[in-house]
């Protein structure tokens, strides 16, 4: 088994192959954000391109798990939205606009949070690390996988954000995000 990392346009993908066949990948990007702070509500990123999430056009994979660095160790909670194709819910750092039309056209594929008080976190003197899960109520926070499918003619899926709750401030290169893929096509 080897392991092979690619990086492009910022985000960079190891994957682990077993006879030249990828089985899956783990995948980090970061999300560039505005230095200005943001209130409950507000766009947090652009969508983030998620390059390889699925291993052929048009193909298929399991997000088995996913997580954020936040190199600010902001008390913010965020509601984490991942689209087939580029989707802007709004400008950055106002609150989300997007329109219904829009929204559906972007072909959502999930949607995960990360509530300050029920993530599992590890907050280190200068990181804080969250997991990602699928709900803001349940205790304990939980990922359940997901299905992932990119356009016909790509092989990446789309990364966004919105403040949920708290206030925070960041650094251009603060929140990072590490997704655990296996390929299924």
């Amino acid at each position: 088994m080897s392991d092979l990392t690619i990086t492009h346009a910022g985000a960079s993908v190891t994957t682990t192959s077993d006879g030249g066949l990828n089985k899956g990948a783990i995948i980090r990007v970061q999300a560039t954000t505005n230095t200005v702070q943001y209130d409950i509500g507000d766009v947090l990123f652009d969508p983030v391109e998620i390059p390889k999430a699925v291993r052929t056009k048009g193909g298929i994979s399991l997000l088995k798990n996913m997580f954020m660095i936040d190199k600010e160790k902001q008390a913010q909670d965020y509601e984490i939205f991942l689209f087939e194709k580029s989707t802007s819910l709004g400008t950055i750092n106002a609150t989300a606009d997007i329109s219904n039309d829009n929204f559906v056209a972007g072909n959502l594929l999930a949607m995960y949070y990360i509530d300050t008080d029920q993530s599992d976190s590890a907050s280190l003197d200068n990181v804080k690390v969250s997991q990602v899960h699928n709900t803001d109520q349940a205790r304990p926070a939980t990922f359940n996988p997901t299905i992932l499918q990119a356009s016909s003619d790509s092989t990446s899926v789309y990364l966004t954000a919105t403040c949920l709750g708290g206030t925070a401030t960041y650094a251009a290169d603060s929140l990072n995000f590490v997704l655990h893929v296996e390929y299924l096509s």
